[in-house]
């Protein structure tokens, strides 16, 4: 069992902070024995005007009105919830202007409890003997990469400063400043266009943490994540990075009218450009591409007209190779899977569809297993992950299993220890698509498919959505993945698999691929022997997808 305390001001919490709360709540094993209340300051009903900063009032109306697009900060009372815990109440000690020291008293109130983990949800800059109150310490959320930006407001200045990604970190605090033991952390895509969906997305994305770190204390996993006993004095410090505040009324109306601008040049981009894949070969053993920094030598294949071609997969069958991919059909505005066939992979039939849905399909993940021939292809729109099998390859499939429920983004699966393994990203409404990472595994590919307890296993915008084939490497399974931090399917990166059990799975970064030429990304690699397919970026820019753009705006809309 695992005690755990929150700090707080009451029974209001963020809504994001809520979240934290009801995912301890579904297990069995984690147990909220104490609420440490914050005591309350005497009402003085003309605070408010103190709380008025005129350096800041631009940045004071600009939140107060973004703030009603920002569900994260929406006020959940849990009173209900929280009823039956104990409650004690402490006014720490101030010394100097933000650091609180809790009495001793308080102190050995809360350790009579043996609490195994303390939230921090309220209090301030908190020090002393508090810290070591609880076994594995006060664990706490710093929402942005303290490597990069310390202080406030979290997720403005990544936006402000153009930064392609917004981190966030779950610590365990130390006396030490913005140095405390990094527990969990995550990166993600900045959505420049918005502060507050941007807010929004960290905030909730990483809401998820604490229950799983907590999980994995449980499961013995707690190596895996650096947590440490609070007795261990070694102190794992940040970088220093520079302590922002509010921004000034100045730097405001410079954020007010960049945010205009690029708001104008977005909306103009996506009418007159648009994203335009090709496929190609290369003749390259995997191992030949840990070599190279970029992509060269590759014999683009013709794309069909008024289509593009992006996720390739190849597989051969007797004498002929077979080139799987997705086709998006510019005037329906959706993919469908196509195959090209070849036998000296120079020369390739014409395309032909084999799956086409109401839905979006892509990423076709054809793999062979006991004589049989079985494609994993996304088809996020639908929410689910779904199995076929061919009765007549490589143009006829049938749908055999529904593998989950859930909206999954590049299904890849491998076999290895006697299980089927399958990660998938997940299309997400909060901005987090490309960044976290789900795991499922079963004994067979009938299934049943059980979740992995970690997920999201990873959240890291630089290589967690998969990007193809996973291969062996010197008796270690790699796993391609994107690269989305500066745009969706910037550049692969190569992930070595270090652990895959039922219960833990770690990965690291061994290599980056960059596309080739002035290509801009590239987002799906795959092998089979010395003969390499991969997809490659460019943007078209035309009347007639403008035309079709605003035709698609019009009539159609997209989930």
């Amino acid at each position: 069992m695992l005690r755990i305390g929150i700090m707080c001001r009451g029974d209001v919490f963020h809504a994001w902070e809520a979240s934290v709360i009801q995912s301890l709540f579904k297990y069995d094993d984690i147990s909220i024995e104490l609420l440490i209340l914050e005591e309350p300051k005497p009402k003085n009903y003309l605070s408010w005007i103190k709380k008025i900063s005129w350096k800041h009032i631009l940045w004071q109306i600009f939140f107060r009105i973004s703030s009603r697009a920002m569900p994260c900060d929406f006020k959940v009372d849990m009173a209900s919830e929280l009823s039956e815990i104990d409650r004690v109440s402490c006014k720490p000690m101030l010394k100097g202007k933000y650091s609180q020291y809790f009495k001793p008293s308080d102190v050995d109130f809360i350790r009579s409890y043996n609490l195994d983990v303390i939230l921090r949800f309220g209090f301030n800059i908190i020090r002393g003997d508090i810290l070591a109150s609880a076994k594995y310490g006060v664990w706490s959320y710093h929402h942005g990469d303290n490597t990069r930006y310390r202080g406030m407001p979290s997720g403005f200045w990544e936006v402000y400063s153009g930064d392609p990604v917004t981190g966030s970190v779950l610590q365990q605090l130390t006396d030490v400043l913005d140095g405390g033991r990094i527990l969990k952390r995550g990166s993600f895509a900045t959505i420049r266009h918005s502060y507050a969906q941007n807010r929004n997305m960290i905030h909730q994305a990483s809401s998820i943490w604490v229950s799983k770190l907590c999980r994995d204390i449980l499961d013995g996993n707690k190596s895996s994540i650096t947590i440490t006993d609070s007795s261990d004095k070694n102190v794992i410090s940040g970088k220093t990075a520079p302590i922002y505040g509010l921004p000034s009324n100045l730097q405001m109306i410079r954020f007010i009218s960049l945010q205009i601008l690029y708001q104008v040049k977005r909306r103009i981009m996506n009418a007159l450009s648009r994203p335009s894949w090709t496929i190609g070969i290369l003749r390259s053993s995997n191992e030949e591409l840990f070599h190279r920094s970029e992509l060269d030598n590759v014999r683009w294949i013709p794309r069909p007209k008024g289509s593009f071609m992006a996720d390739p997969f190849l597989i051969k069958a007797k004498s002929t190779y077979h080139v799987f991919f997705e086709e998006f059909v510019f005037s329906r505005f959706r993919g469908r899977i196509s195959v090209a066939s070849s036998k000296d992979l120079i020369t390739f039939s014409e395309p032909k569809v084999v799956l086409d849905k109401s839905f979006h399909l892509s990423y076709p993940y054809v793999f062979q297993h006991e004589n049989q021939y079985y494609l994993l292809p996304e088809q996020a729109e639908s929410g689910k992950i779904v199995l076929y099998v061919s009765y007549g390859f490589p143009h006829k499939w049938r749908q055999i299993v529904t593998v989950a429920n859930f909206p999954g983004l590049d299904p890849t699966i491998l076999f290895s220890d006697g299980r089927w393994w399958l990660f998938a990203g997940r299309d997400s409404k909060n901005g987090a698509e490309n960044a976290e990472l789900f795991l499922w595994s079963s004994e067979g590919l009938s299934g049943p498919w059980i979740p992995h307890p970690q997920n999201p296993i990873k959240t890291d915008i630089e290589s967690s959505r998969p990007g193809g084939r996973p291969f062996l490497r010197n008796g270690k399974w790699i796993r391609p993945a994107q690269d989305c931090s500066v745009t969706y399917g910037g550049q692969l990166v190569f992930n070595e698999i270090i652990h895959m059990t039922e219960k833990y799975y770690e990965e690291r970064i061994i290599h980056t691929l960059k596309p080739s030429g002035e290509s801009q990304g590239m987002h799906t690699l795959d092998f089979h022997g010395k003969v390499c397919v991969v997809d490659n970026l460019d943007l078209d820019k035309s009347l007639p997808y403008f035309l079709n753009y605003c035709k698609n705006k019009i009539f159609y809309k997209r989930k």
